[in-house]
């Protein structure tokens, strides 16, 4: 993210849900209200994870779908099952990260 505020010129927010249980709807939303975008970037498979839930949650709410500006981007897990040793090749990294917040902005 930072690198993309860098290169960029951009102002981002990042909301890390891992240690918010349930997790802060009303912050994600306002959040997307406020910048018109969003990333949302998890170490699970793409299918079925958390991350399908958010962006469930920010597409179903009116307010905050109207005002989206792209398309819910996710960076997560490819959908397959993830050995220790390969996690470097099937987990977010900061070149997807980067590649799919261009890929938002251009929208």
């Amino acid at each position: 993210m930072q690198r993309a505020e860098e290169d960029l010129g951009i102002s981002a927010e990042l909301i890390d849900l891992r240690t918010v249980y349930p997790w802060d709807k009303q912050t994600v939303l306002e959040s997307v209200r406020k910048t018109g975008r969003v990333l949302v970037v998890h170490e699970s498979m793409v299918n079925a994870g958390i991350g399908a839930e958010v962006a469930a949650a920010i597409q179903e709410d009116p307010d905050t779908f109207v005002r989206l500006e792209a398309p819910v981007g996710r960076v997560a897990g490819w959908s397959i099952h993830n050995p220790l040793i390969f996690e470097k090749f099937t987990l977010p990294d900061v070149a997807r990260i980067y590649e799919n917040i261009k890929k938002s902005l251009a929208y």
